[in-house]
């Protein structure tokens, strides 16, 4: 389901006008590296660049590498937004608010 998570964002943030990379020399966009994904973001509109960091931890917080394990997403800026079922209104507001965040800086 995470992964499903990972791709409604990706795909909203396409819609916005963002083009999205991995940081990762594979450049699969949902493949962790020391417990941790990395997004580098650039509108086609503005030619701003932004950068998302999503952090993996299991349920006691210690890292993981399991991208079902994926708890929050970083924007450069310190903002964190974490996950909630992708079927809940928390998870579009959520999509949202980070559409809004990378929309401000």
């Amino acid at each position: 389901m995470t992964r499903a998570r990972l791709t409604q964002l990706r795909d909203a943030l396409e819609s916005d006008g963002w083009d999205i990379a991995s940081e990762y020399e594979n450049g699969d966009l949902f493949s962790p590296e020391e417990e941790r994904i990395v997004w580098a973001l650039s509108s086609r509109d503005t030619a701003s660049a932004r950068t998302l960091v999503f952090y993996l931890s299991d349920h006691l917080g210690r890292r993981t590498q399991r991208l079902a394990d994926l708890s929050h997403v970083e924007t450069q800026t310190g903002t964190h937004f974490y996950f909630s079922r992708i079927n809940s209104e928390q998870w579009q507001r959520t999509v949202d608010d980070i559409i809004s965040a990378l929309q401000q800086h």
